[in-house]
């Protein structure tokens, strides 16, 4: 295995600097939809996010990870003083799928249904935090090795993160993540995009698969 997929495969995350260029994050901060809340999960609806997926998967550093894989939702995190929010350690543990059987349904989120898959499908999936600009606090903090565990960790054990604009966190939805509040008048901006197999099992269909 690469050193890429190898920190991965062990940690359940990796960051990779200068993906995009300070001119494209700029373009996509421009080009974000006004939002109404603190963001949105539909964003694969627009187009900035869909060239943005094209633009990751051929980045040399992330193809490894990416190139057989679909991207299947982006969504946006916009944290400011104005629309602030603390997130305690947890683990994502759904996706936007409908069409199968036997996976319990979680419900209509931002237009999109959302269901609650096998841990083998979790497993797979590979998110992809993008930062469109670089705030002195508000990285995400991870649990090292806690996708490989079934426990709940202390948030003592989770380290943060830090990502400068342009650049990404790898991460699988299985590792236990946090966030805090912002102190400042900094604004934290983050496209999430979630990429995962092509065909899902059960049935079920992707509702969006670039």
């Amino acid at each position: 295995m690469s050193r890429l997929l190898d920190s991965f495969t062990d940690a359940g995350f990796v960051v990779c600097e200068g993906v995009l260029a300070p001119t494209a994050c700029r373009r996509l901060l421009r080009a974000l939809p006004e939002f109404t809340s603190a963001g949105a999960r539909d964003l694969l609806n627009y187009p900035m996010a869909r060239e943005t997926v094209g633009r990751l998967r051929a980045s040399l550093p992330l193809s490894e990870l990416l190139s057989d894989k679909v991207a299947v939702q982006c969504t946006a995190f916009i944290k400011s003083q104005q629309r602030n929010w603390a997130v305690r350690l947890h683990r994502d543990r759904v996706i936007p799928a409908s069409g199968g059987t036997g996976w319990k349904s979680s419900g209509i989120k931002d237009g999109l249904p959302f269901v609650q898959p096998s841990r083998e499908v979790l497993a797979s999936l590979v998110a992809v935090r993008l930062n469109l600009d670089h705030a002195a606090e508000g990285d995400l903090q991870v649990v090292p090795g806690s996708h490989r565990q079934t426990s709940s960790s202390l948030r003592a054990a989770a380290q943060t993160i830090p990502v400068p604009a342009g650049g990404v966190l790898l991460m699988s939805p299985l590792i236990e993540h946090a966030s805090a509040k912002l102190k400042t008048q900094a604004a934290r901006r983050v496209l999430h995009f979630l990429f995962g197999p092509r065909e899902l099992p059960n049935g079920y269909r992707w509702c969006h698969a670039f």
